[in-house]
């Protein structure tokens, strides 16, 4: 009597499996680069439609004097508890003039808790897309150069280029904007998901 047998070879299932792993890899790849620009274009919306609520507010003021996250929440700004990269969001005045000025003519919107990656992706990508008319600057680096990005964003500022921090400003600033991959790169080195991107508006 003949038993007819059918089935797979254990060669045609390692072949499978290979094919079936280059396949997830590659699947893999693309989720995380698809992730990787949903983010990107979620943290620019949500910075453009922050900068056009407050600065419609603004329009004729003369100072953002108490400016907070709360503040702007109540004036329609769709601010949530994280950003697209689970790090923080801060909204705060600035001053507008100069490093030394104390006035609050100008705002600043900042995002922390950024990795490397992202950080030199908005800083080299993000100001054609949230640009607009009250548009001062941006800067990235690390959270701990915070303070000197925002001190480095003024109306006229000739911009900076640092080992862990640079700033550009709109009008002749000496970093150009968009900014350089190359220089965002250098200023974004923090380690650990602590970069920050800021973007200035008056």
């Amino acid at each position: 009597m003949k038993i007819n047998e059918t089935g797979r070879s254990m060669i045609e299932m390692l072949g499978v499996l290979a094919i079936v792993g280059v396949l997830s890899v590659g699947g893999l790849a693309g989720y995380s680069k698809m992730m990787s620009q949903y983010k990107i274009n979620a943290s620019l919306e949500q910075m453009g439609a922050i900068a056009s609520k407050i600065s419609a507010y603004g329009a004729g003021k003369d100072s953002y004097t108490g400016l907070s996250n709360v503040s702007a929440k109540k004036l329609g700004a769709p601010i949530t508890d994280t950003n697209p990269y689970d790090g923080g969001i801060t909204i705060k005045p600035s001053p507008i003039e100069s490093k030394n000025s104390n006035d609050t003519q100008a705002y600043v919107i900042e995002f922390t808790g950024l990795t490397e990656d992202a950080c030199v992706t908005l800083g080299s990508s993000a100001w054609g897309n949230v640009r607009n008319s009250s548009f001062i600057g941006l800067g990235v680096g690390s959270e701990s150069k915070a303070s000197s990005i925002e001190k480095a964003l003024y109306l006229g500022c000739p911009g900076e280029s640092k080992t862990d921090y640079a700033a550009a400003c709109s009008g002749g600033s000496t970093v150009d904007l968009p900014m350089d991959p190359g220089i965002a790169s250098v200023a974004c080195n923090c380690p650990s998901s602590n970069c920050v991107f800021m973007m200035k508006f008056f």
